[in-house]
């Protein structure tokens, strides 16, 4: 719309309100009045041509004004918005005259609805055109009304520069005044500067008298003007006079030490202030202030019968001291006015004496008698201040007792307590008048022995008859009704080594199933032991085929010279169903004639374990020698696990055959039928042929092996013996695989001692078959015990196995494996994962958590969609913040030691791991480098929480960058993760960890515990 100066609409509105007419006799627009509804705007050309016809149309409001091309409406004239009105204010469709009130900035305002002529002073921040438009009286350089105080100049209503007046602060001293409000200090003088009145020579403003008195200045001195006492240095103001200090005037003036005593006046009691003694009623001042008569001020006062001893208050006198009595002597003998020399004869309680002459200096008190304490009794236990009978719970040594509450007629004395015969001593041992440590050698049934030195943790199994609590405990492995059974047979050589308990490598008669029981030779030593003896061969190696038993089979010892290669015993496939673990093993002598009188396994040249793998089924595939052909396993995915036993080389899942080009890549078995002189192995190295690791094993050709070469020359000067062997899957593994109800099992794959426990609804005997510890009428019946460490602390001698509790004490139960031995015991298993660390993130129960033979295996990272197994963040019910937390490690699922294990005690790390995802629980080091109570278990080496981490990197490090799945570290303490001097490492530490040399170890298997407080 097109804008018009002000002058115009109002002009146009006068006109309108006046009805204006044209004084042109000829013109033809006579106008006419409001009510007309004309405007007469004709004479002014420079309006539109549709202002001017005195008829409201187009977008007009009223006639010739408002709307969008005429100029705005005066008062009282039609409107739609505050745009058609002259005042800008539309008021119920018609122009309002403009207001201080209206919300609007018209008339002449500097800002809405405030300053110019007609309305009020803007306020502070308001637009102002000068200093009268503001009610500070300041306009600033920007237009807007503000304080003058800050601006540094005399302004507004300014006494002095930003100082007085009614906005500004009280001006300083020295500085113009109008009145005493506009000074800091209240004194305008009359010459109109502020001046201090304290000091003015004058008597003004509030004073009582000259520059003193009143509310601001110091107290008058004595008879000045004053119209209360705080005006008086005396604080006494009497006929507006301040008052001489007296004695009797009930205020602490002039020399008194307190309110009309001490000083001059009277002494003051206790609790009032004073500077000496004599300022005191009892002569005591304490630090300013007067002191009761006490018995430690060195001084006579009181009841006192001398200094600080004596009458009613203070302790007895000592002897030569005076007295009034004998309760003032500490001998209770007052004799002349002193005080005599106590005794333990005199027929008095005195010295420190309990009961009249006992107890103290004196001998001990009988019982009943009075006592302060157990060195005042014969029995040595004070009770309620009364000397008791000799008992054998007071952890007192009295009465018949050995030793303290041991021995006599109490319980036996533990280990390093004193005794005078056996039955002094729990152990039922006393020598030298010293009760012995249970020794499984000792002839007691003692310690944790379930019969004479044998069974529990620490002694040998006990053999069949003997007494037992679990099946552990026995020879056999087998305890029924608490006493162990007879097994006539081991299936193999590892049931012997496990079940039975035998260590010593030797013959031993098994009976792998069906069939008659065999002699074979077991090492129970070499690689963990447990290996059965399947195949043995002299001049030739053994060829792929299965065969029945043969009596070579029962010692290394070679007897007799065979010209063929001799085959692989086939009984123990009842054992191994699936996988296995298998043996090469060789050695050679000079001639045929000279060997050795009994070859033994140090005498082995070659000796490769090869783990998990199917090759004893492939070669005992059938008893023709056409069709057991065995190819390089590199050719069907990835190399095994396995271990140069001479070297003690460990080589892991996935680590190629590292052959030399010219050579076989990798292991070549027979690789044509019915070819007895091609069966060949190599660990390492070169590959078949290659002489720098000095690993291979058999026959190839008409060349040689390191055990010998192939001839049919029996003069030939060296001679190889060639032998096998395989070992199952751990017991446990077993009887969760086979399928049946077999051995001792009471159920299938479970109980009896051989396997694992069984679960809920499962057959039983005893309640150690079962998970749940509970076997009711024959089933396993359900428990609650919330964690490992709940079943150990109250189960006493629950050995490491599954077991199932319920966390949060309701609901299904989950199967874990519970280890009861290590570092005390009670830790529950919540981490197991192969071929990579464990990730620090919550997952739910998992199978792997059921044991830690064969823990859940995971890809190694080279694969796609690999992702470390996380924390079963089950037991969180149960640890709500500290905790104990274990984390272990072993270079291959195989082996049964740890390579690493690792307790750290009260940390808050499995919360933290367990809150949710790889990123909600990424870990750094919560402790900073303060160190936590820590303990190796491999090694045994504790470190209390005061031994800070001396690591290069700060100590222990989890997870250091979220979503990270290959940083999660800890170390025990020295060089941090990553160094090499205390080989404490556990987990991914970049390109490698201490259980595997490589983060693709495919069998590295990792395991996490937790422990309640």
């Amino acid at each position: 719309m097109q804008t018009y100066p002000k002058s115009i609409f109002r002009v146009l509105a006068l006109c309108a309100l006046a009805a204006c007419t044209s004084n042109d006799p000829g013109s033809s627009n006579n106008g006419t009045n409001l009510d007309g509804g004309t405007q007469d705007a004709a004479s002014d050309t420079s309006l539109p041509p549709g202002c001017t016809n005195t008829t409201k149309d187009g977008t007009e409001t009223d006639v010739d004004c408002g709307g969008s091309t005429c100029p705005a409406c005066v008062e009282t004239l039609r409107c739609i918005t505050g745009a058609d009105c002259e005042s800008t204010v539309c008021r119920v469709g018609k122009c309002a005259a403009a207001t201080c009130n209206d919300n609007v900035l018209n008339q002449d305002e500097s800002d809405s609805d405030c300053g110019g002529t007609t309305c009020s002073g803007c306020g502070n921040g308001r637009a102002c055109g000068g200093h009268t438009d503001c009610l500070s009286g300041f306009c600033n350089a920007s237009g807007t009304c503000a304080n003058s105080c800050p601006d540094g100049e005399v302004n507004g209503s300014e006494t002095d520069v930003d100082c007085g007046g009614s906005g500004c602060p009280g001006c300083a001293d020295g500085k113009m005044c109008v009145e005493d409000s506009d000074c800091v200090d209240i004194a305008c003088s009359p010459s109109g500067i502020c001046v201090a009145h304290c000091t003015s020579m004058s008597k003004d403003s509030n004073e009582t008298d000259e520059d003193c008195g009143g509310p601001d200045c110091d107290p008058c001195p004595d008879l000045d003007a004053c119209l209360v006492p705080s005006d008086c240095q005396s604080g006494v103001c009497t006929s507006n006079i301040c008052q001489v200090p007296t004695c009797t005037d009930s205020v602490h003036n002039g020399t008194e030490t307190d309110v009309d005593c001490g000083g001059p006046c009277s002494p003051c009691v206790d609790g009032q202030m004073c500077s000496a003694g004599s300022d005191c009623t009892s002569m005591v001042c304490d630090m300013g202030t007067c002191g009761a008569a006490g018995c430690t001020d060195m001084v006579k006062n009181g009841t006192e019968t001398d200094i600080d001893c004596g009458g009613a208050g203070c302790s007895p006198c000592d002897p030569g001291q005076m007295c009034a009595g004998p309760s003032d002597c500490t001998s209770n003998k007052c004799t002349s006015g002193l005080c005599d020399v106590p005794t333990c004869s005199d027929g008095v309680i005195n010295q420190d004496e309990s009961d009249v002459d006992c107890g103290g200096v004196c001998s001990g008190c009988v019982d009943g008698l009075m006592c302060s304490g157990p060195s005042d009794c014969v029995s040595g236990v004070c009770t309620s201040n009364i000397c008791q009978v000799p008992t054998c719970t007071d952890n007192v040594h009295n009465g018949s007792e050995t030793d303290i509450d041991c021995g006599g007629t109490c319980d036996g004395c533990g280990s390093g307590l004193m005794c005078t015969g056996p039955s002094d001593c729990e152990s039922g041992v006393c020598t030298a008048g010293v009760c012995q440590a249970p020794t499984c050698m000792d002839g007691v049934s003692n310690g944790g022995e379930t019969d004479v030195d044998c069974g529990g943790p620490d002694c040998n199994t006990c053999a069949a008859g003997q007494g037992c609590n679990w099946s552990k405990d026995c020879t056999s492995g087998s305890c029924a009704g608490h006493i162990c059974e007879t097994i006539t047979n081991y299936r193999t050589c590892r049931q012997a080594m496990e079940l039975g308990g035998h260590t010593t490598s030797g013959t031993y008669t098994i009976k792998p199933g069906s069939g008659p029981s065999e002699n074979v030779f077991c090492d129970m030593e070499t690689d963990g032991g447990g290996w059965t003896l399947v195949a043995r061969s002299f001049r030739h190696g053994p060829v792929d085929k299965a065969s029945a038993y043969y009596s070579g089979l029962a010692t290394l010892h070679v007897t007799s010279i065979v010209n063929t290669g001799r085959p692989v015993w086939s009984r123990l496939r009842d054992v191994i169903h699936d996988k296995g673990d298998i043996r090469f093993a060789c050695t050679y002598y000079a001639t045929a004639t000279t060997h050795p009188a009994n070859l033994t396994l140090s005498d082995l040249k070659v000796d490769l374990s090869l783990y998990d793998n199917d090759w004893y089924r492939k070669i005992t595939n059938s008893t023709s020698d056409s069709g057991n052909d065995l190819v390089d396993i590199v050719g069907n995915g990835y190399t095994p696990d396995r271990r140069d036993n001479i070297n003690d080389v460990y080589r892991w899942r996935g680590n190629s055959w590292n052959a030399s080009p010219h050579f076989s890549d990798g292991p070549t078995m027979e690789t044509s039928a019915n070819a007895v002189n091609d069966f060949f192995l190599d660990f390492d190295d070169v590959g078949i042929g290659g002489t720098y690791d000095g690993t291979e094993w058999g026959s190839r050709g008409s060349g040689f092996s390191d055990c010998g070469p192939y001839t049919t020359d029996i003069s030939t000067s060296v001679y190889g013996v060639y032998y096998i062997f395989v070992r199952e899957k751990p017991l446990d593994v077993l009887c969760n695989n086979d399928g049946i109800k077999d051995t001792t099992e009471t159920d299938i794959d479970c109980g009896g001692g051989n396997c694992l426990a069984c679960a809920e609804g499962m057959t039983c005997t005893q309640k150690e078959d079962c998970q749940s510890l509970s076997c009711v009428n024959g089933t396993c019946a359900r428990t609650t015990y919330r964690s490992c460490k709940e079943i150990h602390d109250n189960v006493p001698g629950a050995p490491s196995s599954t077991y199932e509790i319920h966390p949060t004490g309701m609901g299904a139960g989950q199967s874990v494996y519970c280890d009861m031995e290590t570092d005390g015991g009670g830790w529950t298993l919540v981490g197991s994962h192969v071929g990579h660390p464990q990730g620090d993130y919550a997952t739910a129960h998992h199978a792997g958590l059921k044991h830690i033979e064969t823990p859940t295996v995971i890809l190694p990272l080279r694969f796609v969609g690999f992702k470390p197994g996380g924390l079963w963040d089950g037991m969180r019910s149960v640890i709500p913040g500290q905790s104990d937390i274990r984390f272990a490690c072993r270079e291959s699922a195989h082996k049964k030691e740890m390579t690493v294990d690792l307790s750290f005690y009260d940390v808050g790390w499995y919360n933290t791991m367990t809150t949710g995802t790889d990123a909600d629980s990424c870990m750094t080091d919560p402790e900073g480098t303060n160190g936590v109570a820590r303990r190796n278990n491999v090694t045994g080496m504790s470190l209390p929480v005061t031994d800070t981490w001396n690591a290069t990197g700060g100590g222990p490090q989890l997870e250091s960058t979220c979503n990270s799945t290959t940083q999660l570290l800890i170390d025990f303490d020295d060089q941090g993760a990553g160094g090499s001097a205390d080989a404490t490492d556990w987990g991914e530490d970049g390109s490698g960890n201490t259980c595997g040399t490589d983060r693709y170890n495919y069998d590295a298997s990792h395991f996490v515990f937790v422990r309640e407080p």
